[in-house]
């Protein structure tokens, strides 16, 4: 069976039950794409095996985060795919502008028997090229099931925007003063119906059409770990609460052959954008017992979070000792790591902890999105939770 049936017959804990005119064209054991009714619209659905979506109250500020910062680099990328002239290259993509988002529309929707997610964004806004894509997320028990559509500009650009600007002029008084539209007034959904054809207005309408034609349900809700609960891993010995959104754990093998505890957490899609959260621990070098400064620390653990880059093949891989000092009542060392993975520039950074003759390291990898500063906060609070069993 396809990912077709298997959405339709529910076996993954959600259903998808498309119109009957609907089929899978191109499919992959994972994806498959289909037809909508309008051939403008590219339409997938993909499931991702033990990707964790957590929509609930107690992540919903880290999940707003985390949607607006991966969506800029995400666009951000895309732009340096794109034509590069010195003109172009010189303006810079639109996320120059630090108040400006890719970002049109975020929220949580309810459907049968659970919660989805569904986020609008943009890919590409400059003239001559509107991209915008959407994305429907189901959180199942054994991962995560995305039906992500795709609208493209289809003629010349930028009538919306100069149709905005002149409604807004208008709107002034005379004596006023005029300081130009923002982005919410190009984006008002009053102007779909005088711009049927424009990505945006289509992208909306993809959506009405999903929500109203396809049914959608979650037959087994997925199990979402409460935020501030403590999470036990035998593998490695320790309980500790994880970053905010991070699912249950699985073990691999890792640095130096010892078990490497992995969880993850998504944020707009199951493909891009997905932070991975490892613990590892290993017996401490008889050498570093007695130092008492944490400078042999601190090059320990900068050398196990190098090899967690190497043994993922990252390229050009660059490291940094962030800090070194004390967290928890527990002699501690910051390192950051940096370097290039296959999706473009990753950033991790690692807190490691001298305790009970072990090395127990934390590490948080992600594209590089979030300051090392903000990533070493997650993970102090997180060694203060460490504990053993």
């Amino acid at each position: 069976m396809g990912l077709f049936e298997d959405l339709r017959g529910g076996v993954l804990g959600g259903q998808i039950e498309f119109p009957t005119t609907v089929a899978p064209l191109r499919a992959t054991p994972g994806s498959f794409e289909f037809l909508g009714p309008r051939t403008d619209v590219g339409w997938w659905v993909f499931f991702f095996p033990d990707v964790t979506l957590d929509p609930s109250d107690g992540g919903w500020p880290t999940l707003r985060r985390d949607v607006a910062r991966q969506t800029r680099i995400l666009f951000e990328r895309t732009f340096k795919m794109g034509n590069v002239s010195p003109a172009r290259l010189s303006r810079g993509p639109r996320t120059r502008d630090a108040t400006w988002s890719p970002v049109v529309e975020f929220e949580r929707v309810s459907i049968e028997g659970g919660t989805a997610l569904f986020v609008l964004h943009r890919m590409t806004y400059e003239p001559g090229s509107e991209t915008l894509m959407g994305h429907f997320l189901i959180p199942c028990p054994t991962g995560l099931v995305e039906v992500r559509w795709f609208t493209v500009t289809i003629g010349p650009t930028g009538m919306r925007e100069s149709f905005g600007t002149m409604k807004a002029r208008a709107a002034v008084s005379p004596d006023g003063s005029y300081r130009g539209p923002g982005q919410a007034v190009f984006d008002d959904p009053a102007l779909d119906a005088t711009f049927p054809d424009h990505p945006l207005s289509a992208a909306r309408e993809a959506r009405r059409w999903l929500a109203k034609e396809v049914r959608m349900r979650v037959l087994l809700p997925p199990v979402l770990r409460p935020e501030a609960t403590p999470i036990d891993m035998p593998e490695v010995g320790y309980s500790l609460v994880p970053p905010p959104r991070f699912g249950m754990p699985q073990m691999f093998s890792g640095p130096r052959g010892r078990p490497l505890v992995s969880m993850n957490r998504a944020s707009f899609s199951g493909s891009d954008g997905v932070d991975l959260f490892y613990v590892h621990v290993l017996p401490l070098p008889l050498r570093l017992r007695w130092d008492s400064t944490g400078e042999l620390l601190a090059t320990e653990v900068e050398k196990i979070a190098r090899e967690v880059y190497v043994e993922a093949e990252v390229q050009r891989i660059t490291s940094t000792i962030l800090a070194r000092g004390n967290v928890g009542g527990e002699r501690s060392a910051g390192v950051l790591v940096e370097g290039d993975g296959h999706l473009g520039p990753l950033r991790m950074v690692v807190h490691g902890t001298a305790r009970e003759g072990r090395i127990v390291s934390l590490c948080l990898t992600m594209t590089a999105t979030l300051s090392a500063e903000e990533m070493l906060a997650e993970l102090n609070a997180s060694a203060r939770t460490i504990r053993r069993l």
